[in-house]
This record gives C-alpha cells, sequence and structure tokens, in this order.
C-alpha cells in the first residue's frame, strides 16, 4: 500500500513539473564524494527494469531503475522490460546527480554499475528511492542496510 500511494504521490508531483526533469551532477560534494566508486553486494533479490520516457511509450529503453521486489506489482506502459537480479549481485556507484527543476523538493539519482550483467543497451542504471537513505539534516546520502552491504 505504501509503494502505492508513494507512486500516486510522485506521480503528481512529477505532472505537476511543466519541464523535463534536469539533473546536475553533485558527485563531488562532500555529502556524496565518499559513495563514488564504492561497491556493495546485494542482501535480497532486486528487480531491473527498463523504463521509456517516450510519451508514446515507444518500446526502447531510455533508463533502467534498480528497486526491491514487492509482492505485488502492476506493469506500467513506461515499463518496457524487466529482469531479476540474484542474492549477492555486486553493484558500484559511478554518479550521483540531484533534480535542479524539481517542484517541492530535489530528489537525487544515484547511478551504478552492475558487475557481469549485461544489458540489453547502454543505458543508466538509478536504484530507486526504496534502497536508498537521505539524511534530510545533513543531507548524507547512504545505502539502505536491508538491500546492500558494502564490500570497498
Amino acid at each position: 500500500m505504501y509503494h502505492f500511494i508513494s507512486l500516486i504521490f510522485i506521480s503528481l508531483l512529477l505532472s505537476s513539473c511543466s519541464s523535463k526533469q534536469q539533473y546536475n551532477d553533485i558527485s563531488h560534494e562532500s555529502n556524496v564524494k565518499n559513495l563514488i566508486d564504492s561497491s556493495y553486494i546485494s542482501l535480497s533479490k532486486l528487480k531491473l527494469q527498463g523504463i521509456t520516457s517516450d510519451e508514446n511509450h515507444e518500446q526502447k529503453v531510455d533508463f533502467y531503475v534498480l528497486d526491491k521486489i514487492y509482492e505485488t506489482s502492476h506493469k506500467r506502459p513506461e515499463d518496457v522490460s524487466e529482469d531479476i537480479l540474484a542474492i549477492g549481485s555486486k553493484i558500484t556507484i559511478t554518479k550521483v546527480l540531484e533534480c535542479s527543476n524539481c517542484f517541492l523538493f530535489s530528489p537525487v539519482s544515484v547511478l551504478v554499475d552492475i558487475e557481469g550483467y549485461q544489458l540489453e543497451s547502454v543505458k543508466p542504471v538509478s536504484l530507486s528511492y526504496q534502497l536508498i537513505n537521505v539524511n534530510e539534516r545533513n543531507h548524507l546520502i547512504t545505502l539502505s542496510k536491508d538491500f546492500f552491504r558494502r564490500v570497498y
């Protein structure tokens, strides 16, 4: 239920924006630079979704989202592909981006490489908001210890 409400809120928020989201690379900033090039092992299976940003939902992947697996999920028109990553999959953080024109808040996007996984197309892979933690007080970003263990 929480996931469904979150999706509705995010959808409403995004639809209120008159322009496409624009992101700035904040990888060099002190609150995130310790994440760059760090590697993690997944502690549970994760879902990798290929997403299109085409308004007509053309079946081409524009980016990927790595997310937790929900008990119930519904395929959305923008979902182009889906795969499950095994427990123990290794990811490396490559970049952290922050939305520069988002309404009300500035969400971050943590981009990763997935070791040993062949993507259908060479597009960015971002972690869903459920897999990261953002400390509102000091803006420190970490990966959820429920889903990842840092290896170096």
